[in-house]
């Protein structure tokens, strides 16, 4: 059973990651790679303005292109950086690489730096618990109102989802939050990744298991700054190739979409 957030991030030949099973985060890593030229063309020439933003991006790109020149070894474009991709000016100063991962290769953190992706769970200032570096903002119930379960949050959207009922104070074991005895004999097991979450009930007995509150589950949702449908297919936010989703257990997958 998981809950999370796919991305599709385009490469080189036009492919992208596909969700397969529940346990959509496992280790197949797939990269590909794709040198850029004619990057420094796009340089406005004396007396045309250009945003100012674009003009640092470029400035940035040619001190690169003349460092790669002069060192003879690739130099990294810093600013170009995205959780998924590094680009890279090349020794002959005119062409760039862009090297694209379909899994995260670094989580941008609340300050503006950048860190590793890291799953493990922290307990935060707010009383929220978190990964340390994930690639959206994932906040777990500290306990209480079963409401606020959980949170994702990205770019000033975010879907919250219920558990229905009270919830205990979890305990934290690295990637992991254990709500003890949701329901007698059961546990509610919430798993972050960097990039979503996933649920396990640990069902403890088979008299725990015959308890007909199991046979259905109803969670609640509240989406802000998103539209949610329904549908097989994950749908595509915006113009960015960036998409979310909430695989339901035994129902048809929930898609958003802003």
């Amino acid at each position: 059973m998981g809950w999370g957030v796919s991305r599709r991030h385009v490469g080189a030949q036009g492919g992208h990651s596909k969700y397969a099973g529940h346990d959509r985060w496992g280790a197949r890593r797939v990269f590909s790679a794709v040198t850029v030229t004619g990057l420094l063309a796009g340089v406005p020439v004396l007396g045309v303005s250009a945003p100012a933003a674009h003009a640092d991006a470029m400035s940035e790109a040619q001190a690169a292109a003349a460092q790669a020149a002069e060192s003879g070894e690739r130099v990294e474009v810093v600013g170009q950086r995205t959780e998924y991709s590094t680009t890279f000016a090349n020794p002959d100063g005119l062409t760039f690489k862009l090297v694209q991962s379909a899994v995260p290769v670094r989580a941008k953190l609340a300050d503006g730096s950048w860190a590793a992706p890291d799953a493990t769970l922290e307990r935060r200032a707010d009383g929220s618990i978190g990964p340390k570096a994930a690639v959206l903002g994932i906040s777990f119930s500290a306990g209480g109102d079963g409401a606020g379960l959980v949170k994702l949050a990205e770019d000033g959207s975010s879907l919250s989802l219920g558990w229905p009922g009270q919830l205990p104070e979890p305990t934290l074991d690295g990637a992991s939050a254990l709500y003890a005895n949701v329901f007698p004999g059961v546990d509610l097991r919430m798993i972050a990744t960097v990039e979503g979450v996933r649920q396990v009930l640990v069902v403890k007995s088979a008299a725990a298991a015959a308890n007909p509150e199991l046979k259905t589950l109803d969670f609640s949702m509240r989406a802000d700054g998103l539209t949610v449908r329904e549908g097989g297919r994950w749908p595509v936010r915006g113009g960015r190739q960036r998409q979310h989703g909430v695989p339901c257990p035994g129902c048809a997958d929930v898609g958003l979409r802003r």
